[in-house]
C-alpha cells in the first residue's frame, strides 16, 4: 500500500488547477485577475484533499464532482453572465477531461504507471520534489501564455465587435463596440459595466450647454470637465470614476453618466454606464467604443 503525503497532493493539485484554470480563461478568452484563478485553485486543492476523509465520501460522486467543479468557476469568474459561466464550466470539464487522459497516457506509455496514483475519485498524485513543482509550475505558465498570445489573440477580435444603440438626453446615436474580454472596469458604486465610448460618438445626443463644458479648451481634464458641468447645472447627471491604464501603473479618472438605454446587439444591456473617452478609441474594425462581459 503506497504513502500519499497530504503537502505533496495539495500542492500538485494546486498547481494543476491553476493551470487548467488559466487554459480555460485564454481558451474562452474571458477574462479574470489572477489572484481570483489562485484561490479558485486554491479551493480545488482543498477539495481534493477533503475527498479523502472518509465522512466525506459524498464529494466522489458525480455530483459532488461537478458541483465542486462549477463551485471553482464561480470563484474565479464570479461576476461574469450565466451563458459565458456556462460556457466557462464546459471548457474547464473538457480540459480537465483531456488533461487526466494525457497524463495516464504518457505515463503508460513511458511505462512508469507506479509512479501515478490515480484513485477512484480521480485525483493525481505522484512523487516529486518542490523544486520540480515549481519549475514544472513555471514552465507550464510560461508555454501556456505563449502559446495563447500566438493563437488566440486576435479570434475575439473578429468575433466580438457588436453595433451599440445609446439613448440619451431625449436623442439616439448608433456605433460599434468591441467587447473586450480583458476589460473589468466597473462602476465601484452601482457594480455596472462601464462602456467607455469615444467622445465624437456620443457628441450629437449632449445638450449644446453640456457640450461646451466638455470642449472648454480642448484639454479634456475629467476633473476641470465635472467642476465646469457641475456649475452648469449637471452635478446629478455626471460622475467621475477613478480607473488605472491597461498597464496598471497610472490611476486616472473617466466622466461617466447614466444614459436612458442601451442595446448591444439589439438586445437591451441595463448593466451599462457611460464611460467617455477623449482619446481616439476607433479600431481597425471599425469600433468607436469598449465594453467588457
Amino acid at each position: 500500500m503506497r504513502v500519499i503525503y497530504i503537502d505533496v497532493l495539495f500542492l500538485i493539485n494546486l498547481i494543476i488547477n491553476y493551470l487548467l484554470l488559466l487554459s480555460t480563461m485564454l481558451f474562452c478568452g474571458v477574462y479574470t485577475k489572477r489572484y481570483r484563478l489562485f484561490l479558485s485553485a486554491l479551493a480545488g486543492a482543498f477539495y481534493c484533499v477533503l475527498i479523502f476523509i472518509p465522512e466525506l465520501s459524498f464529494l466522489m460522486s458525480a455530483a459532488g464532482k461537478l458541483i465542486s467543479g462549477a463551485l471553482l468557476i464561480l470563484i474565479a469568474f464570479y461576476k461574469k453572465k450565466l451563458y459565458v459561466l456556462l460556457k466557462l464550466y464546459l471548457m474547464f470539464i473538457g480540459l480537465s477531461a483531456a488533461l487526466a487522459g494525457g497524463i495516464i497516457a504518457l505515463y503508460w506509455l513511458a511505462g512508469s504507471g507506479d509512479a501515478l496514483v490515480s484513485t477512484k475519485n480521480g485525483v493525481i498524485y505522484a512523487d516529486i520534489s518542490l523544486k520540480v513543482l515549481l519549475i514544472g509550475t513555471g514552465v507550464g505558465v510560461l508555454l501556456i501564455n505563449l502559446f495563447f498570445r500566438r493563437t488566440g489573440a486576435n479570434q475575439v477580435l473578429e468575433k466580438e465587435i457588436k453595433p451599440v444603440e445609446i439613448a440619451i438626453f431625449g436623442k439616439k446615436t448608433t456605433f460599434y463596440t468591441l467587447v473586450d474580454t480583458g476589460n473589468e472596469l466597473h462602476d465601484p458604486i452601482t457594480g455596472k459595466r462601464v462602456l467607455v465610448a469615444q467622445y465624437d460618438s456620443i457628441r450629437p445626443c449632449l445638450p449644446e450647454r453640456l457640450r461646451q463644458s466638455f470642449e472648454f479648451d480642448r484639454n479634456f481634464n475629467a476633473a476641470e470637465i465635472f467642476e465646469r458641468a457641475s456649475r452648469m447645472g449637471y452635478a446629478g447627471i455626471l460622475r467621475l470614476l477613478p480607473y488605472k491604464t491597461i498597464a496598471g501603473k497610472e490611476s486616472s479618472m473617466m466622466v461617466v453618466l447614466k444614459p436612458d438605454q442601451v442595446l448591444i446587439n439589439h438586445k437591451p444591456a441595463r448593466d451599462i454606464v457611460l464611460g467617455l473617452s477623449f482619446e481616439g478609441l476607433k479600431g481597425a474594425k471599425g469600433y468607436s467604443a469598449l465594453v467588457g462581459v
